[in-house]
């Protein structure tokens, strides 16, 4: 059997990002006697996920962010396309990526992969002239154009291309089966953080950036905390932004209401924990989390820059842009959530293209040129 050999051009490989999230799954259920996956990541810190990836035979090349010296950053990157004899370059930074396919290009490589994984962020004036100069060049040099959905297709090849079948979309697929809603899982996680059955627990899963909006989700909770004394709130993940959330929370003392658990492997078993997650981001692509809490069956509500595609099912409410900073509205959504209550949602899952085991046999094929 012939090595396919994948290059992949990512931020980093740092744990709990969508964008290393949906590597690792697909990689775990795609053949790895034929493909290899490599990296190109920006920046020297060393993501939690190297070792999984490396253990597997993958080279992980870490270049000079662009930011840092922009020269710099594409002799790096030439210099791993060139040498390395890939069948398929493929670079999850949106319109970032152009230089990436260009160099592709330009060495023969077969394969040139642009995938979208946001969905209007907000831009200022600089920053959407310069992806329009890119996204010009992505479009001249890629072969295929890929989104997690259609907005994401949208804001970086255009409603034109999308109409006309010329972006691929690749669900953020998972491991459905490994979501199903324990009650078993959920006692023994309450129990280890002595919450009671009674507990109301709301949930988020991310990173604390400002794309996250950990601030609002903060004002949300002491909101409701108000309403609901025996609230809880289960932060998973880490980031720049986690000691001035940490301090925040302190200030308005309400410390003992709030679960700081960091990076975790057992977001799973965590979510069967929760009764309501809660995403008030700024902007995203196609929330893995949201995906995920679906086929847990814990129903979301989230802000109204997440695109309505993550509602595969009538678990996720939406609080939408004019209401967005709107506290008693969030809180009204959290409510009417907590009655809805769990529901089995693997089926409809499924049946949308959210298996992984299914869906990564497609990626395949794409790699393979079939």
């Amino acid at each position: 059997m012939v090595l396919i050999k994948i290059l992949h051009i990512c931020s980093s490989l740092e744990g709990g990002g969508g964008v290393q999230t949906v590597l690792k799954n697909y990689y775990t259920y795609m053949n790895k006697d034929e493909f290899r996956f490599d990296f190109i990541v920006h920046g020297g810190k060393i993501g939690e996920l190297e070792k999984w990836f490396q253990s597997y035979g993958s080279e992980i090349f870490h270049v000079t962010p662009r930011s840092v010296n922009p020269i710099k950053n594409v002799r790096e990157i030439a210099s791993v396309i060139k040498r390395g004899n890939y069948d398929v370059v493929h670079c999850r930074q949106d319109y970032h990526g152009a230089i990436a396919m260009w160099l592709s290009k330009r060495y023969g490589v077969k394969i040139r992969i642009i995938h979208s994984h946001r969905a209007y962020p907000p831009e200022k004036l600089h920053q959407k002239f310069v992806r329009i100069i890119e996204t010009k060049i992505v479009k001249k040099t890629a072969t295929h154009f890929m989104a997690c959905g259609i907005l994401a297709g949208e804001w970086l090849y255009g409603k034109k291309a999308v109409a006309e079948n010329k972006v691929i979309v690749l669900n953020n697929a998972t491991e459905l089966d490994k979501f199903v809603y324990s009650k078993e899982k959920r006692d023994k996680i309450r129990g280890l953080y002595s919450l009671d059955e009674n507990a109301v627990v709301l949930g988020h899963v991310g990173r604390f950036t400002e794309q996250k909006n950990h601030d609002l989700l903060i004002n949300i909770f002491y909101g409701y905390l108000k309403e609901c004394p025996n609230a809880y709130l289960m932060l998973v993940g880490d980031g720049a932004l986690r000691k001035s959330i940490e301090k925040k929370v302190n200030n308005l003392g309400i410390e003992k209401n709030v679960l700081f658990l960091g990076v975790r492997n057992d977001v799973p078993d965590l979510l069967n924990a929760m009764d309501v997650f809660v995403l008030p981001s700024r902007y995203e692509g196609l929330a893995n989390v949201i995906i995920e809490a679906q086929a847990n069956g814990l129903p979301s509500v989230c802000s109204g820059q997440v695109t309505s595609e993550v509602a595969i099912t009538d678990s996720v409410f939406f609080v939408y842009r004019e209401k967005y900073t709107d506290i008693p509205e969030w809180i009204s959504l959290i409510n009417k959530a907590l009655i809805k209550g769990r529901a089995d949602n693997i089926e409809s899952m499924r049946k949308a293209g959210y298996d992984i085991t299914i869906e990564a046999k497609k990626l395949e094929e794409i790699y393979r040129g079939d």
